[in-house]
Parts: C-alpha cells; structure tokens; sequence
C-alpha cells in the first residue's frame, strides 16, 4: 500500500482506510454486489481502471492520464508489469474477461492495490482536476465517488473509511 500511495501520490492512511471499509483486508472478500478483492473491484470500476490505463486508446480516458499511469506503474510500482488485460486468456471483448480479471484481483494483492490506487487517484483528479492534492476534503469527496452509491450512502461510506482512520490512528498512535 505503501509504494502505491507514493507512486500516486495519495494518502496511505486513505488507502489503507478504503481497504479496510472494502474488505476488512481479506483479498478473496467478494460483496453481495459481486464486487471482489481488497478494494471491491465491480465491473465498472475494472472498466474505468482499463480506460485509465489505455486499454482503449483515448476514447475514454486523455492520453495525459494514460501516460501518468503507465509511467508511474513502471517506475516505481514494477517496470516489468503486465496489465490485467495482458494476464488472462480470454479478450476485452469476450463475456469471461471481467470474470476473469475478477478473479487475478483476488489472488493478485499488487494487481488489486494498484487498481484500487489508479481508482482513487483518478477520482481525484475528477475533484480537482490535478495529479497532487492533499485535502481532507477532497479525498472526502473523491471517495463518495469511489463508492459509487447513490444519495446519502456514499456520504456514509466516506465517513466510515474517515472513522477507520481514527481507529488505526489510535491504534498506532498516530493521534494524541
């Protein structure tokens, strides 16, 4: 977690905080919703995590974002990463593909931060239209977003991720 939120330059604690709300950090957790993995990966956030990382060229994503991810994937994630598209057998147009890359997030703990990173990095820049914001407020916003709920529950969502990270803070006292 720790070289993915410096990669993306987002906040650890942040990330940690998705994770534990996500999946209390059981990376085979798979939701009644079918989201799956460490950071509950849904069809369409494994869709926008693939846009973002240029899997269909600039119809979904600037080629701005597309460069920002890739190079910071081989940069100081690991500069021998395959994308999720390029680890399954079957193509981004067969009806197995999210099934199957649903499936290397859960066993794939790297694979699954990552993606869960690129996700909150990119909603973000959706916030704020930058690459290096810090706010409380914005990641407050950013992980509404992320949950991806509608009405009051994203709001819940993200103040239950902002309630676990008082919880770690005490427990690593972390807060006075």
């Amino acid at each position: 977690m720790i070289k993915v939120s410096e990669c993306f330059k987002i906040d650890p604690w942040i990330l940690t905080g998705l994770i534990k709300k996500e999946s209390t950090f059981n990376p085979k957790a798979i939701s009644p919703t079918n989201a799956v993995g460490l950071t509950q990966f849904t069809s369409a956030g494994i869709n926008e995590v693939n846009d973002q990382l240029g899997l269909n060229g600039t119809a979904y994503a600037s080629t701005d974002s597309i460069e920002y991810f890739n190079n910071k994937i081989k940069t100081c994630i690991d500069p021998t990463w395959k994308h999720a598209w390029d680890r399954v057998a079957v193509q981004k147009d067969d009806p197995e593909f999210i099934s199957e890359v649903k499936t290397l997030i859960m066993s794939d703990i790297e694979l699954a931060v990552t993606y869960g990173g690129i996700l909150l990095k990119t909603y973000l820049v959706v916030v704020d239209g930058k690459h290096d914001m810090r706010t409380s407020e914005m990641y407050f916003r950013a992980l509404q977003i992320y949950n991806g709920e509608p009405g009051n529950a994203k709001v819940e969502y993200a103040r239950a991720i902002f309630k676990n990270l008082k919880e770690m803070a005490i427990v690593t006292g972390k807060l006075g």
